[in-house]
């Protein structure tokens, strides 16, 4: 145990982490104020649940923050920046092999936190999800996101 000498004082600090009590985080109604799930207030074509989840704004054209999807060998993969900071936030990748069925399915999607988060803001992380397309001519790749209340 160290000894605390009358001639060196004391020297008490508070270190406060980045820890905060469930349900204090962001959510959308709060920093989207106004706007709804499907919204446009900046008109760029991308709807509010969209930019709040990708870490887009209702002030700017978020164009560019939507996922691209490519294909490589025998798999289909997005790599997205994807809000993690809220409880009641869902971001989820759904393929299907024809448009017109409308058969959306999550099945057999695999979710990867890339090891390279630089540029990523806080409360965000780049995740790709991939899915295996052996053996099949065509496959889409969607992101699908939903809010609990």
């Amino acid at each position: 145990m160290n000894s605390i000498s009358p001639s060196t004082g004391l020297d008490i600090c508070v270190h406060q982490s980045s820890y905060s009590p469930p349900g204090s985080g962001p959510s959308f109604a709060t920093l989207f104020a106004g706007q709804t799930a499907d919204s446009d207030a900046d008109g760029d074509g991308v709807a509010a649940l969209v930019e709040y989840a990708l870490g887009g704004s209702t002030g700017g054209n978020d164009v560019a923050k939507l996922p691209g999807v490519v294909r490589n060998g025998n798999l289909l993969s997005m790599t997205v920046v994807e809000r993690v900071n809220d409880p009641k936030l869902s971001v989820q990748a759904q393929w299907c092999g024809d448009l017109g069925a409308g058969g959306w399915s999550s099945s057999g999607v695999v979710r990867n936190v890339d090891a390279d988060q630089s540029e990523v803001p806080a409360g965000f992380q780049r995740a790709t999800y991939q899915v295996d397309c052996t053996g099949v001519d065509k496959r889409f790749m969607r992101i699908s996101i939903s809010i609990n209340n």
